[in-house]
């Protein structure tokens, strides 16, 4: 599974001045899946999660992958 960039995703939701429980419901990730990414927990997500965010964020899925 691809490793998410924790970070750009912090970025990119900041930047649509989105708390995590707006991108929760905008991308139907669940929050806690959404909060164990941003501390950390987890760093993979499936490419169909990815894309959901990417969507929510209006970002190409690439964006949000670890390098």
């Amino acid at each position: 599974m691809p490793e998410i960039n924790s970070s750009a995703l912090q970025d990119f939701r900041d930047g649509e001045g989105l708390r995590l429980t707006d991108l929760a419901e905008k991308s139907t990730v669940s929050i806690s899946f959404l909060s164990e990414l941003r501390s950390g927990t987890k760093t993979e997500a499936s490419a169909a999660t990815i894309k959901k965010l990417a969507d929510a964020l209006n970002v190409r899925p690439r964006s949000l992958m670890a390098t």
